[in-house]
């Protein structure tokens, strides 16, 4: 696919949301003795963690020299649990699946949410607007206003008439503390 990515008429303010892949969670970050033999071994438990892992890290480079071509101010959070406040950004951009997705759109009301399926061949990315590869085109069309957009209708919990949150999107665990 060519690279169409044009400048835009004003700095565009994007919160980047990343996945950690489990090879860097486990391998990288955790120094897991236990995964390193599985890997070492050749074990088919662990066989795609270093694939998923270089897509992701594929996609993850695509993304930002989009955004620098575009001339975006952002603002980037590793980890998807990691809070951010959305508010005066024009875009959120995930990378990684719907779980990534997800896990930012608690942190969002109001600004547009674009996920980028990282690692396609290894993930689930339904909420996806794009996947690796289109990521250029699509982050472009999103700050433009021009990518075909979906609406999702959220969840909201109340405990005895309370409002605990109203960000849910898929799920909700209501538990007690024991």
């Amino acid at each position: 696919m060519a690279d169409t990515v044009q400048p835009l008429r004003r700095r565009p303010r994007v919160a980047l949301v990343i996945k950690r892949s489990a090879w860097r969670i486990y391998l990288e970050e955790q120094q897991d003795s236990r995964i390193a033999q599985l890997v070492e071994a050749g074990d088919p438990t662990v066989s795609r963690l270093r694939g998923s892992h270089e897509a992701h890290e594929q996609t993850v480079r695509e993304v930002k020299a989009a955004l620098d071509r575009l001339g975006a101010e952002v603002a980037v959070f590793s980890g998807s649990a990691q809070p951010f406040d959305a508010a005066g950004l024009d875009l959120v951009i995930t990378v990684g699946g719907d779980g990534t997705l997800l896990s930012a759109s608690h942190n969002v009301t109001d600004v547009p949410i674009l996920g980028i399926n990282s690692a396609p061949n290894h993930s689930v990315g339904f909420f996806c607007g794009a996947r690796s590869g289109e990521a250029a085109v699509a982050i472009e069309k999103a700050l433009r206003g021009s990518l075909r957009s979906t609406v999702l209708t959220r969840m909201q919990v109340t405990v005895n008439g309370v409002v605990v949150t109203s960000r849910v999107l898929n799920d909700a665990l209501f538990c007690h503390a024991r």
